[in-house]
């Protein structure tokens, strides 16, 4: 008899009555949403028209350019990852041991020596006339205070901490071993023209030092040859006397 008495009376109603009933509850609520409807129409409305004219006029918009570099099986000798790892310490990257070719690649190409010719080098911009190099299209304002050489330097630091920061990325896809170079600018073909002379720099720099380092070897080898043979035609007078 209890339970009876604490029976919830909508139970007993039926679905159209407890809709009915709910309807009723909800009306006063679903008035004045509805009487308020163009309120939501035009805050909506502001907050769109306020977004397009940010993306329209207070964002600049970015361009990326990548390349990608292939991983070089013909040289996994010792004496190429030697050579490699000591082109990197030359360019004072520390890659804690003797890497893959391309992961030596990798931490060559945000290096000072690499990135330093594509830093000067002149570019044709939508925003000069005529062509800049990349400290000149930045605006970077020099330090009056230092001399002028210190002052070349100081922007040039500043401008490869936000060059390897952000605007120039690497990547190592870990099976294929493939090198993704990515550069990101306001410019579209700017960012394209970067990315090339990227790698162009980074060829000529590998190519440069390797030449200096076997031309060094070889003036080294011809040393030892000339001692060597100073030395034998010693050995062989001594043998006659």
């Amino acid at each position: 008899m209890s339970d009876f008495n604490n029976q919830d009376p909508e139970e007993e109603l039926s679905f159209e009555e407890r809709f009915k009933l709910t309807v009723e509850r909800w009306r006063p609520y679903l008035l004045r949403l509805w009487n308020a409807k163009w309120k939501f129409v035009k805050i909506n409305a502001i907050v769109f028209t306020l977004t397009v004219a940010y993306l329209l006029f207070l964002t600049h918009p970015y361009y990326k350019s990548t390349v990608t570099i292939l991983p070089d099986y013909g040289n996994k000798s010792s004496g190429m990852l030697s050579q490699l790892s000591g082109l990197a310490s030359l360019a004072g990257v520390n890659i804690g041991g003797e890497g893959a070719p391309i992961e030596i690649y990798q931490n060559l190409l945000t290096s000072e020596s690499v990135i330093e010719p594509v830093v000067y080098a002149k570019y044709n911009t939508e925003e000069y006339d005529h062509p800049v190099n990349l400290i000149e299209y930045f605006e970077l304002e020099p330090d009056e205070s230092l001399p002028d050489r210190l002052q070349q330097r100081k922007m040039f630091l500043s401008l490869l901490k936000d060059l390897t920061g952000s605007r120039i990325n690497t990547d190592v896809e870990r099976m294929t071993k493939i090198l993704t170079v990515t550069v990101q600018m306001p410019e579209a073909q700017l960012s394209a023209d970067i990315v090339n002379n990227l790698v162009k720099s980074l060829n000529n720099y590998v190519l440069t030092q390797m030449k200096s380092f076997a031309s060094e070897q070889r003036k080294y080898l011809d040393e030892r040859i000339s001692q060597i043979k100073d030395s034998l035609k010693s050995g062989e007078n001594n043998l006659k006397n």
